[in-house]
Formats: structure tokens, C-alpha cells, sequence
């Protein structure tokens, strides 16, 4: 009888470490996804920010020189510096926080830039319109897919997100000090 206990117990032990190795693998798994998805994520926002800085795509000089494309300048800058703390640890609460700021900041930048272009009358915008609108373009392809990226990024720190918090992998998480990532 007390051969049938023992190898009672040790079958459960067995699989209770075959479930948290396999519940660990997941977790880093998902873990990695979400790194894999922010370093797709920067590039694309990298790709970005390089077309709205392009020295050879600037806007001509009474467009450059507006309220509006300083303010986008300005979010482009601090983008780029939230970005920079963020590699260093892409799901970290404060850094994601700061970047998400700087793509909020440079967002509405863009929208008040856009709707300074959308002011311009007829005369003015068929000045401008063969050096503007190429720019344009490319900097609304780059955004969308920065856009597309960034929301991958997110599907996949909720998935970690969410399978940290499930107990019991919730346990293994606490030991192995994975902490919950922040979208952006």
C-alpha cells in the first residue's frame, strides 16, 4: 500500500513539473512575441519619424516655417528620446508610458500640420502642391503602418498580460519575476 502512495506521488510531482515547464515555455513564448512585436514596431516608427525628418523632403519654406511644423518637429524629437529608454526595456511601465505620450503628441502635431495644409487655398496649394504632396504620401504610408504595428504590439502584450494574471501561471510569473508589460 505504501508503494501504491508513493508512486502516487510521485506521478503528480511528475506532472505537476511537466505542467510548469510547459506553463513556463508558454509564458516566455508569449513574453518574447511581445518583445518580437515591439522591435517591429520601432522599426516601423523609425521609418516614420526618418520621412517626416528627411532633409531632402522638407516642406517648402512657408510650410517649414509654420507654427505647426515646428510643434511636429518638436514631437518627433521627444518621440525619438521616449524611444531610445524604451529598447532598453520594451515592456516597462514608465518608458511605454513616455512613448505613448510622444505617439499621442505626435499625432495631434500631425493632425494640426495636416489642417494647416487643408487651409491653404487653391493658388497656394498648386505652389506647393508637386513638393508637398509626394511627402505627404509617404509620411501617411509610414504612419499607417506604423499605426498597424503598434497595434500588434498591443494584441500581443495583452495576451502576455492576460496569461500572467491567470492562475495558476500567475505563481510562476511571481517566481520568475515577470512583471506586466504596458501597451501603447
Amino acid at each position: 500500500m505504501a508503494g501504491v502512495t508513493t508512486l502516487t506521488s510521485a506521478l503528480l510531482i511528475t506532472l505537476l513539473l511537466l505542467w510548469a515547464v510547459g506553463a513556463y515555455n508558454r509564458l516566455v513564448r508569449l513574453r518574447a512575441a511581445a518583445l518580437q512585436a515591439f522591435g517591429g514596431m520601432d522599426a516601423f516608427v523609425q521609418q516614420y519619424l526618418a520621412q517626416l525628418e528627411d532633409p531632402h523632403a522638407l516642406p517648402p519654406a512657408p510650410l517649414a516655417a509654420s507654427h505647426d511644423y515646428r510643434a511636429l518637429q518638436a514631437a518627433t524629437v521627444q518621440l525619438h528620446a521616449s524611444l531610445q529608454v524604451l529598447r532598453a526595456r520594451p515592456l516597462e511601465r514608465d518608458a511605454a508610458s513616455a512613448v505613448a505620450a510622444g505617439l499621442q503628441a505626435l499625432d495631434a502635431a500631425w493632425a494640426a500640420w495636416s489642417a494647416r495644409i487643408a487651409q491653404l487655398d487653391d493658388a497656394q496649394w498648386q505652389n506647393l502642391e508637386h513638393e508637398v504632396r509626394p511627402w505627404l504620401q509617404r509620411c501617411m504610408q509610414q504612419q499607417a503602418l506604423a499605426s498597424m504595428s503598434r497595434q500588434q504590439f498591443n494584441q500581443a502584450v495583452a495576451q502576455y498580460n492576460q496569461s500572467i494574471t491567470q492562475f495558476p501561471a500567475s505563481v510562476l510569473a511571481w517566481l520568475f519575476g515577470m512583471k506586466r508589460g504596458q501597451a501603447l
